[in-house]
């Protein structure tokens, strides 16, 4: 494999601000230590890089204004001829990030997605564009609200991110230049102190995403819960246990769930709905050839089908 290159991926929608967050960030001196850098910038915001600026002197900038041309050959030609050390990518608000993802080379290591977000247009962007926010807001560590007026209800815009990540940092900046990190505490609906941690049903998306995101606290606690059990060829001496989830519309749609390891002496009809008490373990799957997260269940008791199976956030 190549030298492992560093990428910054910093995504929103056109206008939400994120040039001129690069920009601060190449005149950071602990950002800009020096490395040869490379700037793919995906559309045209309303704050340009200007060549004559001294901190992008060292810097290459190349525009791409044409989806279908971010492909892996295109990348590894920036590579060959620009051969940087790190790169950043402003990449353009209406573009599926999936493309990106599929296409950088596999020496391309995503360091940091960034998302920055104009305040003043979120609310309405998030309904108009549902899908493209929530991609943007999944994968991001730092989440960045501008031209945030003081009267701006910022709880909501703390319940959307929520509602799609726990991992991000989120922080405001406002009109006026001052800024603060969001510092809301979102308790779990459930007692991870509980001799038997109970998931409530209606709380399973909020839960499994957890697990996702923060496994390691699940490891070695016992947990009930009801979902479906789904047959897996790859799985000896039990199956999948999840439940379909709704991130923000029909369209995304997917099965979301565990290995779960049958401990008991049940034998169970697949596939079918029950209720199970489970230890929650960390280990290598031939399902998946890595290590997982997964359940080992000592009860598995039949549970009558729900009217709506599908475990949304909201």
């Amino acid at each position: 494999m190549n030298n492992e290159i560093p990428i910054y991926l910093f995504t929103g929608f056109l206008e939400s601000g994120k040039t001129s967050f690069i920009l601060e960030n190449l005149h950071n001196p602990g950002f800009a230590s020096g490395e040869k850098t490379l700037v793919i910038a995906c559309e045209d915001g309303e704050i340009p890089y200007d060549k004559t600026d001294d901190a992008l002197q060292d810097v290459d900038i190349v525009y791409l204004d044409d989806e279908n041309k971010f492909t892996h050959a295109y990348c590894q030609q920036l590579e060959t001829v620009y051969e940087p050390e790190r790169i950043m990518i402003e990449y353009n608000g209406m573009w599926q990030l999936n493309t990106l993802y599929q296409e950088i080379p596999e020496n391309w290591l995503i360091a940091q997605q960034i998302t920055v977000i104009d305040a003043s247009t979120f609310i309405a962007y998030n309904n108009m564009f549902r899908n493209l926010m929530v991609e943007k807001l999944a994968g991001s560590e730092f989440i960045l609200f501008n031209r945030v007026s003081y009267g701006d209800d910022k709880m909501q815009f703390h319940k959307i991110v929520r509602a799609i990540t726990r991992k991000a940092e989120i922080a405001y900046e406002y009109i006026d230049g001052k800024g603060e990190y969001d510092d809301i505490v979102d308790p779990l609906p459930f007692d991870l102190n509980a001799p038997v941690v109970n998931i409530e049903f209606r709380d399973y998306a909020l839960w499994i995403q957890d697990v996702i995101e923060e496994y390691q606290k699940y490891v070695g606690k016992k947990l009930c819960l009801t979902a479906k059990a789904v047959y897996n060829s790859k799985i000896k001496n039990g199956f999948s246990f999840g439940r379909k989830v709704m991130t923000c519309c029909i369209a995304d749609i997917k099965f979301m769930g565990l290995i779960c390891e049958n401990h008991t002496k049940e034998e169970i009809k697949l596939p079918g709905w029950y209720e199970i008490e489970a230890e929650m373990a960390y280990g290598y799957q031939a399902a998946f050839k890595r290590k997982v997260p997964y359940l080992k269940a000592y009860r598995i008791t039949k549970a009558k089908q729900p009217e709506n199976e599908v475990a949304t956030f909201y």
